[in-house]
């Protein structure tokens, strides 16, 4: 205040305020500032002290109010207790009362068993739920794998067409299927072959050597094989079954130069063959012979079944 009054004109007037006229103006500002604030601080107190007033007229009528409501509650508990213990006068002369009380043990024991089993319940159905799920998951991706063999229908085909073909070579006829399929059982997937009569031990010695070395030859299926295939003693077939199918190695099959096939022969059954015009053949494939004196790895032994 006393630097605005200073500065209202200081360029209009050469006048100046002296100090006693500055400290009377100050004093009478102070004196009616101090009036104002007293008037208000009074009007605040008198105010609160209403509210005050009127809380603890609200808080008297709240408690009286609650202890109407407490000696009620207590006149209905002291009912309830007389006619409690007057029921349980009456159980107590014939002993109703103990047998109650046993009987609410069992039943509560009841409801206990109950309750594990509800919960034993709720966890087997939670399982057969998983087990849905699973059954479901399952059965998708056997459906993706079925699309695989699916789309490898191609390759398949010209599998199976190379076995026929070895059949038809061997046993005279196309009597032969190969197939690939899913199944629901544990091995997942069925690699189904038949040839003519199988199911004898000797026909399917034979099924096992014509699967192999369709294997060998397929166009598709040598890409993905190692190159290496070895028969010991397979032929445990007759005579002109035997002879087919060395036929079919020595005239028809073409191995590549990085495959290799080894076969072992009992060579009593080579001499039935030395009428055959692929003998020679046969004889300059021979890349080792064991005999009783010239045994394999030079050393006697005896085989365990």
């Amino acid at each position: 205040m006393l630097k605005r009054l200073a500065g209202l004109n200081p360029i209009a007037t050469e006048a100046t305020i002296d100090a006693d006229e500055i400290r009377s103006f100050y004093n009478q500002l102070r004196d009616g500032l101090g009036d104002r604030i007293s008037r208000d601080l009074n009007e605040v107190l008198d105010f609160k002290a209403k509210i005050e007033l009127f809380q603890k007229h609200l808080l008297t009528e709240k408690s009286q109010v609650i202890e109407e409501e407490l000696r009620v509650l207590s006149r209905q508990l002291a009912d309830l207790d007389r006619r409690q213990a007057k029921l349980i006068k009456i159980l107590d002369q014939d002993g109703d009362l103990r047998n109650l009380k046993k009987t609410y043990a069992a039943f509560q024991t009841k409801s206990d068993e109950l309750g594990q089993l509800k919960g034993l319940l709720d966890r087997y159905d939670r399982l057969a739920v998983d087990k849905q799920e699973k059954r479901l998951e399952k059965e998708t991706e056997r459906l993706k794998l079925q699309g695989s063999i699916t789309g490898a229908s191609e390759r398949l085909k010209s599998f199976e067409q190379t076995i026929l073909w070895i059949h038809q070579f061997i046993q005279g006829n196309r009597k032969a299927s190969f197939e690939v399929r899913t199944t629901s059982a544990k091995n997942v997937v069925d690699i189904i072959m038949r040839i003519d009569d199988d199911g004898s031990h000797s026909v399917e010695r034979e099924k096992v050597f014509i699967y192999d070395i369709a294997l060998l030859l397929n166009d598709f299926s040598k890409a993905r094989h190692p190159g290496l295939l070895v028969h010991d003693n397979i032929f445990d077939v007759d005579d002109d079954t035997l002879k087919r199918s060395l036929e079919f190695v020595f005239t028809k099959s073409v191995f590549d130069d990085d495959q290799q096939y080894i076969l072992t022969l009992n060579t009593d059954r080579l001499g039935r063959l030395n009428d055959e015009p692929w003998h020679d053949d046969l004889e300059g494939n021979i890349v080792a012979s064991f005999t009783k004196s010239h045994r394999f790895l030079k050393t006697n032994y005896q085989e365990i079944i």
